[in-house]
């Protein structure tokens, strides 16, 4: 049970420190939006840049930025992140598996009218970020768990 808690608070503090940047891809190009997630039948994947990167004394002068990836693999939900906003192709990943034995990870995106199992919607590709994200695992022990996150507002 405490995997399964400190592994939705990570995600919550992710999403709740959401930076207000539209992230770019490995030929530098902006993407569509500042979060990108999509559903593939029981497993979503969603990524997006955060501020708030914990920065030690000492350390030389770094961004706060993060680039964070979250998706389930051999079972698993991981979560993949880098120390840059804008990673490039040779960057390299840190992984860290948040909770073991899911079944299901399921991230829906809410615009402010209604849900959507992906981001940004083919309704509005220009959407830079939904108004709130909600989370839904299904582990061998716990099914359901739900959990809503309100996004911070970001002046458009």
């Amino acid at each position: 049970m405490e995997e399964l808690a400190l592994g939705l608070l990570t995600i919550r503090r992710d999403l709740e420190q959401l930076a207000p940047r539209i992230p770019r891809d490995v030929q530098g190009d902006p993407l569509s939006a500042r979060l990108l997630g999509e559903q593939i039948g029981e497993s979503s994947e969603v990524e997006f840049v955060h501020d708030g990167r914990r920065i030690l004394p000492g350390q030389r002068i770094v961004s706060s930025l993060e680039r964070v990836r979250y998706r389930v693999e051999n079972g698993d939900l991981l979560r993949f992140s880098v120390a840059v906003a804008d990673p490039a192709s040779n960057t390299d990943w840190q992984k860290r598996v948040l909770i073991r034995d899911i079944k299901r990870f399921i991230v829906n995106f809410y615009d402010g009218d209604r849900w959507s199992p992906f981001w940004p919607p083919s309704t509005q590709i220009s959407a830079p970020q939904p108004a709130g994200v909600q989370i839904i695992v299904d582990t061998e022990i716990w099914p359901d768990i739900r959990m809503n996150v309100l996004l911070p507002e970001i002046n458009q």
